[in-house]
């Protein structure tokens, strides 16, 4: 979810209980609010509820805290979500129940890192990484982790924060910033990004296209790769065969 951090000091990505630490107490501090948190985490999950309506099966949600994205999936599905954070399942969450009504039964839940998850190989029909990739320690580790427990033309469909835009993003407006600026505004910050890299948040690593691209190229294809906002998706399928063509090199 944005916050305006322009300019504040990032966290060091090997100080990994730090920015959990940090991110726990953001998440916290939304409660104060309920009506807005819930209005936040909708229309960030809206912007992907098309991709969310078609999931199947069993879905492992990475970095799902408690759950709150089953309210865009199919009723059908037999939803996972794995966090390293049991913050997510204090009672204070239960105030989003008036918009969230999933909240009112706790999901399955499984204490653990992307990075190492205790499944066996190939169980899970769906793999979600919906703003949580940032929060890894290996982003790498965690895109790999998540095609191993993926059956064959299983999806991994992965949302993005803090991705810089190319500048033909910029300009044609595929990239819209959460703060409305405009084009001209964009590039100026474009240029800036080149002495002082693009802006991130304290707690988010930095993860560019090109370095998902090749970290998911021995396991995956790409189904579709879109801006949604100034999030970046990519939804991916696990390859059949190891002579599937990647999709990914144009990156």
């Amino acid at each position: 979810m944005p916050r305006e951090r322009w300019g504040a000091p990032t966290m060091l990505p090997s100080d990994w209980a730090a920015r959990l630490a940090y991110s726990t107490a953001y998440y916290r501090g939304l409660l104060a609010n309920p009506a807005a948190a819930a209005l936040a985490f909708r229309s960030d999950f809206g912007l992907f509820a098309s991709e969310l309506a078609t999931c199947s099966g069993r879905v492992l949600d990475l970095g799902g805290g408690n759950g709150l994205v089953r309210e865009f999936l199919p009723h059908a599905t037999d939803y996972v979500s794995l966090d390293p954070d049991r913050a997510w399942l204090e009672p204070p969450w239960q105030a989003l129940a008036p918009w969230f009504p999933c909240v009112a039964k706790p999901p399955t839940f499984v204490c653990a890192r992307a990075e190492a998850i205790p499944y066996k190989a190939e169980v899970f029909d769906v793999v979600l990484l919906l703003f949580s990739l940032n929060h890894c320690s290996d982003p790498a580790r965690a895109i790999e982790e998540a095609g191993r427990v993926l059956r064959p033309a299983g999806r991994l469909i992965l949302v993005l924060e803090d991705v810089e835009p190319a500048w033909l993003d910029i300009w044609r407006g595929t990239y819209r910033d959460w703060r409305g600026w405009s084009r001209w505004r964009l590039a100026l910050e474009k240029l800036k990004a080149c002495a002082w890299g693009w802006p991130i948040e304290p707690d988010h690593m930095r993860i560019t296209r090109q370095q998902v691209a090749r970290w998911a190229r021995a396991d995956f294809t790409v189904r579709a790769r879109a801006w949604r906002a100034s999030y970046f998706l990519c939804d991916l399928e696990r390859r059949r065969t190891s002579s599937d063509a990647s999709g990914l090199e144009s990156e």
